[in-house]
């Protein structure tokens, strides 16, 4: 049995020339996980990330706090099956769709649109939960079902791999946390989806990998910033 430790990376750099990226709110969140799972004793026998920058950092982070307090949980590996899922093509493919479909002139570019909060939310929603029922379809888009089943497949490799460990650490994004938390409670698309948008920064999911069954111990929690509300963030 295992206890599988997923961690979202730390707040990216939204708005600036290179996304993935942790800002420096976002590496200050996790070093005070980092902190907090050090001072109540906890350890890991294996860490793993995506590839994205953003995910491969949050890892390191953990790992080299660990290590100036002389414990070793790495070194890191990555698998791209933890990376996330193609948010802004996704949105890219569906905005013609949304242009023919609002009353109001929509920008091409989406960074343009996105100023526009209000409309801009409502079409990423739109956009996005549209892509899980299948409506979005273009030869640069993953589809919903594939994603799906890489990141199942990434957490079925690990634990083959690992199945002698009992405590890992996953370091990914709210896309593949998500849709790991909807097969542990059998949860449709949309609904994963929709739990995939309140996924914080930093936060700790906690699943229960024994045998074929996955089991779901705890979501979303942000214990290493009890003291720390103005740290917490979902962008």
């Amino acid at each position: 049995m295992s206890l599988i430790s997923l961690v979202r990376h730390g707040q990216a750099s939204f708005g600036s020339a290179n996304y993935d990226r942790l800002s420096e709110k976002g590496q200050q969140q996790v070093y005070e996980l980092a902190k907090y799972w050090l001072s109540i004793g906890e350890t890991f026998e294996a860490v793993y990330s995506g590839s994205l920058e953003r995910q491969r950092h949050t890892a390191q982070i953990v790992i080299d706090t660990f290590a100036q307090q002389g414990q070793s949980i790495g070194p890191l590996q990555q698998i791209s099956g933890l990376d996330e899922f193609q948010s802004f093509e996704v949105m890219q493919a569906y905005l013609p769709i949304w242009q023919a479909q609002v009353e109001y002139e929509v920008s091409e570019d989406l960074w343009t649109f996105a100023k526009d909060r209000q409309h801009f939310q409502r079409f990423h929603d739109v956009a996005l939960l549209e892509w899980v029922a299948g409506n979005v379809n273009a030869d640069a888009v993953e589809r919903w079902i594939d994603f799906q089943k890489r990141v199942h497949d990434a957490l079925d490799f690990i634990h083959k791999t690992e199945k002698r460990k009992k405590k890992i650490l996953i370091a990914s994004s709210g896309g593949p946390i998500a849709t790991l938390f909807g097969r542990a409670l059998h949860l449709p698309g949309e609904t994963i989806m929709r739990t995939c948008w309140t996924i914080r920064n930093s936060s700790i999911t906690q699943l229960v990998y024994h045998e074929e069954t996955l089991s779901l111990l705890s979501f979303n929690g942000l214990p290493h910033l009890a003291q720390s509300q103005s740290l917490i963030t979902r962008l």
